[in-house]
């Protein structure tokens, strides 16, 4: 017999196999009835009063792909109805099922089972009494679902009634969560999706220095297919409580929106008046708009709204996105492709005025792509803006200044190949600026002509090298020597006669030479061509000493250098090396190296010369089945600190896993502490999880 207590949710790949076909299902039902049923066991029966076929003793009834076993049956050959006891097992291709008895009618393929256990995308449950609502839907009477698959499940989501859309979702009123017998949640609405590995449930705890003990709860409602309505309930010891609601939807198409309204009531937030901090209660917020959306094949919209109570917001209450973009612009962009060109219409506009902005109200172009003009050997790229710009400084401490700027820039090159070996490619181009408005208050227009050509070549040699312990099959070493020459002259308008707004207002006299070489090994391996080395040298020379204001005509000698050795081993790193002052300008690297799930580290070396001296490594490490290990630590060598550490220590608890973290943050002297469980069916969203 198969404990009660097994599991659910093969409840709904039970529900699949015993639904009735639908039209189309149906003609291949009709097609497969006239192929009897193969029945085979160890001992065989007839009932001389009802015609049953009596079997027992390791019974296995096969139809199509359907194969149907237990410890004995009896089966209608008339009506197709097999009735099955004991050690019940249905399978249809990857899908089973086990229960205590089932009536499955072969002819029809449905079916009904007592006490069910089931399987299904990492869920498993267990129900009494199964009622077929509709063609998609189930209602499962006194049952459960869990991600743990032993008879004794460590937890799971109990309901008296639990609807399931086999393939689906499930969906549940009502619930109570258990962890072992003990009851620790109660929601009157359950919703969670059989299409992916993710949790509706969120619960994070921990204790940092300026949260003080924390608890974070997310809730996602999960509305329909492809809408997440999360609602946040947070308390903060040193801060109080916040709540909040993000909208969440994905399309089909790609496209997608996101919204967050976040509201906090600071009961000690920290503000500088007077030259002094002072703790003051405050309420705070955030709110954020982004989305994107394509239509019409060629034409798309992109824009991201966020407006925050204060400049510290992100930094106080999400961290993480702070440190990603401490200053997220507010923009909305509107496009359209063409294999030839691309428009745009951009717009950006300050939402927070303790950030300094460039406001593009609108900003209108077209670029066009590199193109042949006609049955010519000459090919025309380019760009066409019209924007108007506004500088706004935060706080309003620097006057504002404002322009409309027309700005038109072509370029036509003629790409050729001399002697079969040398490529060539001349480019001119012209500029046309206009400003409605400068510093002295005319109006000025500017002109550029800008001219540069490449050299390029490649060179490349092959050894017949085999060493199959190495994984080399063959060499090739490819060098690519490249010259780039640009010449701007003199413009008519000098960028200290302009407002900088960005680097169009910049342009001045240019005369360069870029002098490179690029080196490659490769071999063949895993079907394709592997670069074993990827190094690319250059460095720029000024003919010209009045241009670049030095008695310097060489720049810093650049290096970029990758290393591929293996699939799991990789390096890479650049440096740039001051040849007058003989001394590294800075020096770069990240050496990453794994061993499937047990081992991985990945180092990092930044050095910028008389400013930075940064070390940082990160790993993990398998100690055993149970245990595992992971940690990050960053250390500044200019001021022998260490930054940033982090370290996390992993238990297995079956149907669990245990992380143990603490993390210490110099700058602002915190250090934060947090207890985290994941379940192991739902890797991507953590029940228990720190900050």
């Amino acid at each position: 017999m198969v404990p009660r207590t097994a599991a659910l949710l093969l409840i709904p790949l039970f529900l699949i196999l015993l639904q009735p076909l639908d039209a189309q299902e149906e003609k291949t039902a009709a097609g497969n009835a006239e192929k009897a049923a193969t029945v085979t066991s160890e001992s065989l029966k007839i009932s001389r009063e009802t015609g049953r076929l009596e079997y027992t003793g390791n019974v296995r009834l096969t139809k199509g792909n359907v194969i149907l076993s237990s410890d004995k049956m009896s089966y209608n050959r008339k009506e197709q109805i097999a009735y099955a006891e004991g050690h019940v097992l249905l399978l249809r291709g990857e899908f089973s099922i086990a229960c205590d008895k089932m009536t499955y009618n072969v002819g029809k393929d449905t079916g009904v089972a007592e006490f069910v256990s089931s399987y299904s995308h990492s869920w498993y449950g267990w129900g009494k009494e199964i009622i077929r609502v509709s063609k998609d839907e189930y209602l499962v009477k006194d049952g459960y679902i869990t991600t743990d698959p032993y008879p004794r499940p460590g937890w799971r989501i109990k309901a008296r009634r639990i609807r399931i859309f086999p393939g689906n979702k499930i969906i549940a009123r009502h619930i109570t969560m258990y962890i072992g017998n003990v009851p620790v949640l109660y929601l009157p609405y359950y919703r969670v999706s059989l299409k992916d590995k993710d949790s509706p449930l969120s619960v994070e705890v921990g204790r940092t220095d300026p949260w003080g003990t924390y608890i974070l709860v997310a809730y996602d409602l999960l509305i329909s297919e492809g809408v997440h309505t999360i609602f946040h309930l947070d308390y903060r010891s040193e801060k109080k409580w916040a709540e909040g609601i993000d909208l969440i939807t994905y399309q089909k198409n790609g496209g997608y929106t996101e919204s967050r309204f976040y509201f906090a009531n600071d009961k000690n937030w920290l503000q500088e008046i007077d030259g002094e901090e002072i703790s003051v209660e405050d309420e705070r917020y955030q709110v954020d708009l982004k989305g994107y959306q394509p239509f019409r094949n060629t034409w798309d919209i992109r824009y991201e709204l966020h407006k925050f109570s204060d400049e510290d917001f992100l930094k106080d209450f999400f961290r993480k996105e702070f440190d990603k973009d401490s200053q997220p612009e507010t923009f909305i962009n509107l496009s359209k492709y063409n294999p030839n060109w691309t428009f745009n219409a951009f717009a950006r506009k300050q939402t927070n005025d303790f950030y300094t902005t460039t406001e593009r109200l609108p900003d209108l172009s077209i670029e066009y792509a590199n193109r042949r003009i006609g049955r010519t050997p000459f090919y025309h790229d380019g760009s066409d803006s019209l924007v108007y710009l506004n500088q706004v400084d935060r706080d309003d401490t620097i006057p504002e200044y404002d322009a409309v700027r027309a700005d038109f820039h072509h370029r036509i090159s003629y790409p050729r190949k001399y002697f079969g070996w040398l490529n060539i490619v001349p480019r001119v181009g012209v500029r046309g600026t206009h400003y409605n408005d400068s510093p002295d208050g005319d109006t000025r227009t500017r002109h550029v002509i800008n001219t540069d050509i490449d050299f390029f070549t490649k060179i490349f040699k092959l050894w017949d090298h085999e060493d199959p312990e190495k994984n080399i099959h063959g060499l090739r070493h490819i060098i690519e020597p490249n010259i780039h020459y640009f010449y701007t002259p003199e413009p008519n308008v000098e960028p200290i006669e302009l407002f900088q707004f960005d680097r169009v207002d910049g342009l001045d006299e240019v005369n360069r030479f870029r002098l490179g070489v690029r080196n490659k090994l490769q071999t063949r391996r895993y079907g394709g061509t592997w670069d074993l080395i990827d190094l690319d040298t250059f460095v720029d020379y000024y003919p010209d000493l009045d241009i670049i204001e030095g008695d310097r005509r060489f720049s810093d000698v650049h290096f970029d250098l990758e290393l591929f050795p293996t699939r799991n081993f990789k390096i890479d790193m650049d440096a740039s090396v001051d040849t007058y002052d003989e001394e590294i300008s800075s020096f770069n690297t990240q050496l990453s190296y794994y061993r499937s799930d047990t081992f991985g580290v990945n180092f990092e070396y930044r050095y910028r010369v008389d400013d930075s001296n940064l070390f940082a490594t990160e790993g993990y490490l398998k100690l055993s089945y149970e245990y595992a290990v992971k940690a990050y630590l960053r250390y500044e060598a200019e001021t022998s600190e260490f930054e940033e550490a982090e370290i996390t220590v992993f238990k297995d608890l079956r149907t669990w896993v245990g992380a143990l973290s603490f993390r210490h943050r110099e700058e602002e002297d915190e250090n934060q502490i947090w207890l985290s469980f994941y379940l192991k069916g739902l890797p991507n969203s953590p029940l228990l999880g720190g900050n």
